[in-house]
């Protein structure tokens, strides 16, 4: 069928014996082409042969996929400004171009249906179209009519058959793979390509899609990959929900995802150089739930301490990093938000280990600079302890003669077990927004040049990361001992470094000039205890079942048991442990029962045993 500036055509005709009779021979196409320099574009229907099919005049000839052949440059650029003016990508616009064949089911005309007759109804000056581009759009949309109408109806039930899937997929597109788990571990990919294929040459049996999202490892980086999606999904129902498939357009997914992985895009983005964060959730790979818990994200950091290590995701990253969006501080475009990865590493603050981490489940980091005021400890030295940590004094100020650089500050917290130091470090970091280290004696170990180099790589971490370390709960002889040790290899670290000890008395008198302020938390009287219950009840009102404001007024009362801050701490939550576990209300015999069994384990041990401090 040709068009000049109609679409006009005669229907095949058959004959009784079912043989096509066609209305005009054309022996030479190209000879035919050359003859008629006027024809706008050719249109190709193809008919397969059919030995089997019942003969009659009411017979019906399958017909395969139909296409048009460009030939018109006018009818080209018509194309081009009539589409142009819709959604239409740029890879759809460039296929109308002379001698460029459009294969059926005109996908071009499908999406933009409803927006071209918008703008057309509304007498869009831009958009008058020529006779050439009416005829061919009149040919499209009479040829078409009735399988667009059949997959308009499948896709507003969010379904689709086999014969429709090139409806589904289209350059450009954003689709999700989830592999059978949650939206918070789905990722989201762009579709290169689409290629309808047969195993071994044979009949169509699987599309394959070409598919691009992005990676990150220090650079944000393209991964390409390919999926093919088998006939054999139709083979037990014909129609089947488009949720169903391995590959889901993001417009037919469930829920809001496009919020979803909009929001989770933007954390990623704002974490890809460094930063500290909340998480709750349970980390990939683990089902043990965390709450808030700290993690430090640097990649640079992960990437050189984990150097030769790699994950499957890493292995894929072929192509060459986006500078712009790797430098750029806007947020980038939208699509690239989409595709930013479900999970990225963090440092374990607590148990000191690298996890994998799902954006979904990261905030920001609260910071309450209001514990400082919950430190028990008499005025001057709490004012004298944020003067040195609010406003540290630079190297260059610095008048000490230790050799210990300006930039550090050693602080030394000493008392009876439970006099609340580890807290006061805690209330440190929270009121200088800083992670909190914590060193063990664990982690430190007994062998000194393994000590020194473990401390080592914990300056560089905390250095590069402004965090306040602490040594915590120092004890022998051997452990001090190892920590004066240790301590040279801290000369680089500029921050804040928090000792913490019972035993003072045996503390190498050497380490004490490399020390910027020493604070003694003596034991606590009866008011000191009354404000450390009123401390632990108000953090622990939530798992009170918010009976705080009673057992506020009861605060005399238990502030007469001589206990120390981790004793009150441990009575409190065993006593709410055991309301529960008796389905009761929290009240008094609750807390009485766990206090009078902590007593009488202090009486067999021969009492509290507060050591040298």
């Amino acid at each position: 069928m040709s068009a000049l500036n109609s679409a006009s055509y005669t229907k095949p005709t058959i004959d009784p014996s079912a043989i096509k009779l066609c209305t005009r021979l054309i022996p030479d196409l190209e000879a035919h082409v050359t003859q008629n320099q006027k024809l706008a574009f050719i249109v190709f229907k193809n008919y397969r042969c059919s030995h089997d099919q019942m003969m009659g005049k009411n017979a019906e000839l399958e017909r395969s996929v139909d296409s048009i052949y460009l030939r018109s440059q006018e009818l080209c650029t018509g194309l081009r400004e009539v589409f142009g003016k819709t959604s239409l990508r740029l890879a759809q616009l460039n296929q109308f171009r002379p001698k460029a064949v459009l294969q059926a089911p005109y996908l071009w005309y499908y999406d933009s249906r409803e927006e071209l007759n918008l703008k057309l109804d509304g007498s869009d000056a831009t958009l008058k179209r020529g006779q050439s581009v009416e005829a061919l759009l009149d040919v499209v949309s009479m040829s078409m009519a009735e399988e667009y109408s059949v997959v308009d109806a499948l896709l507003a039930q969010k379904t689709i058959q086999w014969e429709y899937m090139g409806y589904l997929y289209r350059v450009g597109d954003v689709v999700l793979q989830s592999n059978n788990k949650d939206l918070d571990h789905c990722q989201a990919y762009e579709v290169l390509s689409t290629q309808l294929t047969g195993s071994g040459g044979g009949p169509i049996d699987r599309i394959v899609l070409e598919l691009r999202t992005w990676g990150f490892d220090g650079t944000f980086k393209q991964v390409d990959s390919r999926l093919s999606i088998a006939l054999s999904r139709f083979e037990s129902e014909a129609t089947l929900p488009v949720t169903a498939l391995p590959a889901i357009p993001i417009q037919y997914a469930e829920h809001d995802v496009t919020g979803h992985l909009t929001r989770r895009g933007r954390m990623y983005y704002k974490l890809r150089n460094k930063g500290l964060v909340a998480y709750t959730g349970s980390v990939v790979g683990s089902d043990t739930y965390l709450h808030q818990r700290r993690f430090m994200i640097d990649t640079s950091m992960y990437k050189q301490i984990r150097l030769g290590a790699t994950d499957g995701q890493e292995d894929t990253m072929r192509s060459e990093p986006d500078a712009a969006s790797t430098l750029s501080e806007e947020i980038p475009k939208h699509s690239f938000l989409l595709m930013l990865p479900a999970s990225i590493h963090g440092y374990d603050l607590l148990d000191k280990r690298w996890s994998q981490l799902l954006v979904s489940n990261i905030s920001d980091v609260k910071w309450n600079a209001e514990l400082f005021k919950q430190v028990i400890l008499p005025p001057r030295e709490k004012n004298l302890l944020e003067a040195v940590v609010k406003w540290p004094i630079s190297d260059a100020s610095s008048s000490v003669s230790s050799g210990v650089r300006g930039g550090q500050h050693t602080i030394l917290l000493h008392g009876s077990p439970g006099s609340g130091k580890t807290f006061t470090a805690e209330a440190i970091a929270e009121m200088t927004e800083r992670p909190l280290f914590r060193i063990s004696y664990s982690d430190i170990g007994t062998n000194a040049p393994k000590a020194k180099e473990h401390l080592q790589f914990v300056s560089k971490l905390c250095n590069t990361w402004g965090c306040v370390v602490l040594f915590d709960d120092i004890g022998d002889k051997e452990q001090i001992a190892l920590v004066t040790a240790v301590l040279h290899s801290l000369d680089v670290f500029t921050g804040i470094v928090i000792l913490s000890t019972n035993l003072l008395g045996r503390f190498d008198r050497a380490l004490i000039p490399r020390i910027r302020l020493i604070i003694r938390f003596e034991r606590w009287s009866q008011n000191d205890r009354e404000k450390a219950w009123q401390n632990i009840i108000e953090r622990l009102n939530v798992g009170m079942d918010n009976q705080s404001a009673k057992f506020l007024e009861r605060i005399p009362f238990l502030a007469k048991w001589e206990q120390n801050g981790w004793e009150m701490d441990s009575t409190i939550k065993t006593a709410i442990q055991l309301a529960h576990a008796q389905n009761e209300p929290l009240n008094k015999s609750h807390l009485k029962k766990v206090a009078n069994n902590l007593e009488a384990f202090q009486e067999y041990i021969g009492g509290s045993g507060e050591g040298n401090w």
